[in-house]
């Protein structure tokens, strides 16, 4: 019996240094980096193109997006909040060329369901935007709400990992392949093209899980394909984008806040 005592008592002491060997493994907990879009620079020939700026309020949400389309157009987004929810989306459009009329329309948000509505009682027009579970399944805008047949479309699919697979407008259809995988999204888009993607990231929506690297683009007689390449800092956030051919000619840099 004291032979088995001894040896409980080994068990248990040794139980108790291998619990506080591990406890004291342990101590290094990894810290999650959380970084908010901030801006993004296009550049051509060495000169700047294009440029995209987002702005949060003290919530980290969006209050406000600036673009600047060089010797084309500068937008502006404006988002106001009623506790927290979005209330009302302001876009602002002022064209370089004289000759085009600048405009200010302004949607007033309702969320619901799985369904974002944005109405402009200005012009007349409807913007729908159907989601789940935060990735958008499809769009609808109407031209003019008192002609509910003159609107346009675009549907998203994705697979079972929420990558997307394809968007279509019923006479464009573009489609992705080639997905990265454990990385942030591409602020930008990269090689993906669709419409509203400013409304998507003041909504806090998504289209895809993962960056798709290779993009075709089917209308009729035009069949396009492109790949894009990407750079990633050690977080995997997105820094650099160019498409083929890869050049130092055009790409487009983007930049984060570190929270």
């Amino acid at each position: 019996m004291k032979k088995q005592n001894f040896l409980f008592t080994l068990f248990i002491g040794l139980s108790i240094l291998s619990c506080s060997s591990d406890d004291n493994g342990q101590k290094d907990i990894p810290i999650e980096i959380v970084k908010l879009y901030k801006k993004t620079l296009v550049y051509n020939n060495g000169n700047i193109s294009f440029d995209k700026e987002v702005f949060y309020n003290d919530e980290n949400k969006i209050k406000s997006i600036t673009i600047n389309d060089y010797n084309y157009l500068s937008r502006t987004f404006t988002v106001s909040y009623n506790r927290n929810n979005i209330s009302s989306i302001i876009q602002n459009t002022n064209f370089d060329n004289p000759n085009n009329a600048d405009n200010s329309v302004t949607y007033n948000v309702t969320l619901e369901n799985n369904k974002a509505t944005l109405v402009s009682t200005a012009n007349n027009s409807l913007l729908e935007i159907f989601f789940t579970n935060g990735y958008v399944d499809s769009t609808k805008f109407t031209f003019d709400t008192s002609s509910p047949t003159n609107y346009s479309e675009e549907v998203f699919t994705r697979d079972s990992n929420q990558n997307l697979i394809s968007n279509s407008t019923g006479t464009e259809t573009f489609t992705y392949s080639n997905f990265d995988s454990n990385k942030e999204n591409d602020p930008f888009g990269g090689a993906m093209e669709y419409e509203y993607g400013d409304y998507f990231d003041i909504l806090g929506l998504k289209v895809t899980k993962n960056n798709p690297l290779t993009g075709n683009y089917k209308q009729g007689s035009t069949n396009d394909t492109w790949n894009i390449y990407l750079e990633y800092d050690k977080n995997g956030f997105v820094t650099k984008s160019t498409r083929e051919p890869n050049s130092i000619t055009y790409y487009e840099e983007h930049h984060y806040i570190e929270l």
